[in-house]
């Protein structure tokens, strides 16, 4: 993140402009990318001698779009256990000390779910001003995580008094949907629910209104894209696809 700030300009980008999006383990990652430099920018506001160089570029992150994330590792941890991933190898994706109590370990994952760095308030309630505008998504019938744990962080943001904070849920879709089905399927009749939704955030929050990409935008709506494979082959691996 800190590299794309530092290099977007000479990409033709603007740094003034930027938002951060990701799906499943992406949009935690994101959330927590979000809430560390929160916490960062609210302590270079204390001492400008704090993170020099190295937080300034977030001060444009524009907002944050988090999509069927999994924010509570500790009471989403059974369910992940149940589908594969067990006690073992989820510590150790999340670098915990394999040789702590069950207490140390709850207590490490507790850091590292953005939900509980909210509801405990393990996060400054100065940093909490610094926190962009978040918009979560999930789909109703996902089976990989649960949509409450969108609808959980939610909440916690709402009750830590974040300044614009959004959620949507869509009906019938599972975790792999807006990766893979969706785009399979294409938008042949110029409609993809989620994609509009990300485009109508960007568009809504945008600073710099360049008429050229706005109609590029909607040039790409309209044509749609095609489909990579006959429907009702991919209706069958949806009904199939375990996640």
């Amino acid at each position: 993140l800190e590299w794309v700030f530092q290099n977007i300009g000479a990409y033709g980008g603007d740094k003034e402009n930027i938002f951060l999006l990701g799906q499943s383990a992406g949009a935690h990652l994101g959330m927590l990318a979000t809430l560390v430099n929160a916490e960062s920018l609210s302590r270079l506001n204390k001492s400008q001698n704090l993170y020099q160089g190295r937080v300034e570029s977030t001060l444009s992150i524009r907002a944050f779009i988090g999509i069927s994330g999994p924010f509570d590792m500790i009471k989403y941890g059974p369910h992940f256990h149940s589908r594969g991933l067990g006690p073992a190898i989820l510590n150790s994706v999340f670098g915990c000390n394999t040789s702590a109590s069950d207490a140390e370990i709850d207590e490490q994952l507790a850091g590292l779910s953005p939900t509980l760095v909210l509801k405990q308030k393990i996060l400054s309630e100065e940093a909490i001003n610094y926190i962009p505008p978040l918009i979560f998504c999930h789909g109703k019938a996902d089976k990989t995580v649960s949509f409450e744990s969108s609808v959980d962080l939610y909440r916690a943001c709402q009750q830590a008094e974040c300044k614009v904070v959004k959620l949507k849920l869509y009906e019938g879709k599972s975790h792999t949907d807006p990766i893979i089905e969706d785009p399979m399927l294409g938008n042949v009749n110029g409609h993809d629910e989620l994609i509009e939704d990300i485009l109508t955030v960007v568009d809504a929050f945008e600073i710099k209104q360049d008429p050229e990409i706005t109609t590029s935008r909607k040039l790409v709506k309209r044509r749609g894209q095609p489909r990579l494979a006959p429907k009702v082959c991919l209706r069958l691996a949806a009904f199939c696809n375990p996640f």
